[in-house]
């Protein structure tokens, strides 16, 4: 055949040297210029998920471990259940004790989130338990169904109108189920019965603060006069002989009155003297300066001597010197205790972290020159101008400088000729040593 332009090769032309290397292309090329950047961005997309499984497998552990610390760490302290048994809701035979709704509410209000766990942080109110007979018989399973350890602690707040029986010459309780129908009074219950069964839990301590009641004379009732707290005297000291549930020499008693006084309340702040005494201890008043050592527990010391003084203070102011009321306390199986004989360190609840917004009407209004505030009482205040300044300044000094002990300031004090206008003048106990 004939070379014709038509028939020869288009194949293209290519160099070829024997011997020598292929030359690189230029993504070839690119690769050998960058393969350290290539190979680390390689092994970089390639850690990054096990990087990522590390950082959430730990993240999930913390989130574990702390969701365990928070839910297991109440467990393993001691806890404080709360309680309010109130049986003076009288149909008819007793007028109850004023402002029941409102001084129950009050305690829940400063008690709530410090509360047990296991009664979802809050007070619980034994509404069903009201009668004689379901304090009787169903009142000690309640307690116990709270499954307290030794390490907890028990406050109940209890209220009743209460005498000492004609008949049987002990200390009678008016439960809600109270009548005189048939000339002689039924739906009674012995004190030392509540005390047993609210002593009934397996915990070491136990606080009731119990309102007596207000009957100072009812010859229905064959009550002449208000002896109810001589009365316990007796009967507490002797109630380990025949206690059924009460942990003797673990368990407290405080009341609102002594012998031949009653609970006193305030017609213009729609309170009790004793529940606003107790109410505003458990707040944490009774933590501070100068009724308390301001270590964030408030303790069975604390509260019992910021009830018993104030709740003195309050009583003479609300009356106008006329009567007084003064708390008592007595450990139970041993006797009545002396308020500045009281051990340190029995430990109730824990004080809040934050402060409720209290009335302004009582701390200021029974401490001349005070608030509401504790830690101001001990602060010098300015002299006052107006016409009752003299009273009010001599509280003040006094507050500063106590000299004596609970007690003994509320003996003193109704030895005193009254201040002028019904002007309190007290003086503040002494700090913790």
């Amino acid at each position: 055949m004939s070379d014709t332009p038509e028939s020869k090769s288009t194949l293209p032309e290519t160099n070829v040297n024997i011997g020598s290397e292929p030359m690189p292309s230029d993504s070839n090329k690119f690769d050998a210029k960058n393969w350290r950047g290539t190979n680390r961005s390689k092994e970089k997309v390639r850690g990054e998920p096990w990087a990522r499984r590390i950082m959430f497998t730990t993240a999930t552990l913390v989130a574990i471990i702390t969701i365990a610390f928070i839910s297991i760490a109440p467990l393993t302290t001691w806890q404080t259940t709360c309680v309010t048994l109130a049986i003076d809701n009288y149909q008819a035979g007793l007028q109850p004790i004023a402002y029941r709704d409102l001084d129950i509410s009050g305690i829940q209000k400063v008690l709530s989130g410090r509360c047990s766990p296991a009664t979802g942080r809050g007070v619980v109110r034994l509404s069903n338990y009201e009668t004689s007979d379901a304090i009787r018989d169903q009142l000690v399973g309640k307690i116990q169904d709270f499954k307290l350890r030794q390490k907890d602690v028990l406050l109940a707040y209890v209220r009743a109108q209460s005498f000492i029986s004609p008949t049987k010459n002990h200390c009678q309780l008016a439960a809600a189920d109270f009548s005189l129908e048939g000339g002689s009074p039924s739906g009674l219950v012995r004190c030392s019965h509540v005390l047993d069964s609210l002593g009934a839990g397996s915990n070491n301590t136990t606080l009731i603060a119990m309102d007596l009641g207000n009957i100072s004379w009812d010859p229905r009732l064959g009550t002449l006069g208000n002896f109810v707290p001589s009365k316990l005297d007796t009967e507490l000291a002797a109630l380990s002989n025949g206690k059924k549930h009460l942990a003797v020499g673990d368990s407290w008693l405080i009341t609102s009155n002594d012998s031949l006084e009653f609970s006193h309340v305030s017609l213009s702040d729609n309170r009790s003297l004793f529940s606003k005494a107790f109410e505003l201890a458990l707040l944490g008043e009774a933590d501070k300066s100068p009724w308390g050592d301001a270590d964030g527990i408030i303790e069975l010391d604390e509260l019992a001597r910021f009830v018993h003084i104030v709740t003195y203070a309050w009583s003479r102011a609300t009356t106008g010197g006329r009567h007084s009321q003064h708390p008592v306390i007595w450990k139970i199986g041993s006797g009545r205790i002396p308020i500045d004989e009281i051990p340190p360190n029995i430990r109730l609840i824990r004080a809040p972290t934050r402060t409720f917004d209290t009335d302004s009407t009582w701390l200021s209004k029974w401490f001349p020159g005070g608030s509401s505030d504790q830690t101001k009482l001990t602060q010098k205040q300015q002299p006052l101008t107006n016409e009752n300044s003299e009273p009010a300044a001599k509280a003040t000094a006094t507050a500063n400088t106590p000299t004596a002990s609970p007690d003994s300031e509320a003996k003193d004090e109704l030895d005193k000729p009254l201040p002028e206008k019904s002007q309190v003048n007290t003086t503040q106990p002494k700090n913790k040593k």
